[in-house]
């Protein structure tokens, strides 16, 4: 089996190549941000006048330290990042506003055995839903601007998981936003002391 310390490895590298195709993406498209929101912050990281720095050191090594099972909490929001960005089409340039969702925070992190609670709230104008597969979890639809509901599963196997909006991108109904492939964020479930 992983040990931990491997995980936080893996974590890490992922998290890195995360940023470099963001970055190509962005650079791509002639994305060039003139607004963003200051407060956008994931679980962990910090981003903002393009400076990264990892957050909560202390919070994972007593992750790490945790020899008991635990119930953690985690409050989950489908934020809004809004930016300008540059276009050309048949020659003609022009400045369009583009919004943006993702879960805030994007990367949880609990020991395998942990029971997980997640309070997952939507303030967005779409209908949009949460699930975790891997440990068949979902919410029921959450409505704009007030759905919310809990969940709370135990978090039985390590690995690293997905979590998204359950419901696909549909403009007639109002269902999820065009960017429902990019509303993901990543589990971790570091292996139980004692198993590697």
């Amino acid at each position: 089996m992983v040990s931990q310390i491997i995980w936080v490895g893996i974590v890490i590298v992922v998290f890195f190549v995360g940023i470099g195709i963001g970055s190509g993406v962005l650079q791509s498209t002639q994305m060039s941000p003139m607004m963003m929101n200051p407060g956008m912050t994931g679980s962990g990281i910090t981003t903002g006048s393009g400076l990264v720095t990892l957050q909560n050191s202390e919070s994972l090594k007593s992750l790490q330290d945790s020899d008991e099972s635990q119930t953690r909490t985690f409050d989950i929001i489908l934020d809004e990042v809004k930016f300008f960005a540059k276009t050309e089409n048949e020659g003609q340039e022009a400045v369009v506003l583009v919004e943006l969702h993702q879960w805030n925070p994007d990367l949880i992190v609990v020991n395998e055995g942990d029971t997980v609670v997640l309070n997952i709230s939507n303030p967005r104008k779409h209908t949009h839903s949460f699930i975790v597969p891997e440990f068949g979890v979902s919410t029921n639809v959450l409505e704009p601007r007030t759905g919310s509901e809990t969940i709370q599963f135990v978090a039985d196997k390590a690995g690293i998981f997905t979590f998204s909006c359950g419901l696909p991108y549909n403009a007639a109904s109002g269902q999820c936003e065009p960017d429902h492939s990019m509303m993901t964020g990543t589990l971790i479930v570091l292996e139980k002391k004692g198993q590697e």
